[in-house]
């Protein structure tokens, strides 16, 4: 039996949610194979770049969690978790 994709969307999301303490590395792979199969649906998601953001800030990889951080913004440009962590990115690239 083959489950719903936007099933199988929500489980790596999960998986990746699981994983981010203990494999942040594998989190992450799980946190891109869901965006790019939500967006293979048509679906830009900024909660899905924001958790990526998120990861990326916590592996010290600035200049991506920026650029996922620009990407929520053009999707939701009232994002307060975003906008706060733009402002934190910004900072830490100066």
């Amino acid at each position: 039996m083959v489950s719903e994709p936007k099933d199988e969307i929500l489980l790596k999301v999960q998986a990746a949610q699981s994983l981010s303490s203990e494999d942040p590395e594998k989190a992450e792979l799980f946190l891109r194979s869901a965006l790019k199969d939500a967006e293979a649906l048509g679906h830009s998601s900024p909660t899905l770049h924001l958790h990526l953001a998120e990861l990326l800030y916590r592996l010290r990889r600035t200049r991506q969690a920026l650029e996922e951080v620009i990407e929520v913004l053009e999707l939701d440009p009232f994002n307060l978790v975003a906008l706060k962590l733009h402002g934190v990115l910004g900072r830490r690239l100066r």
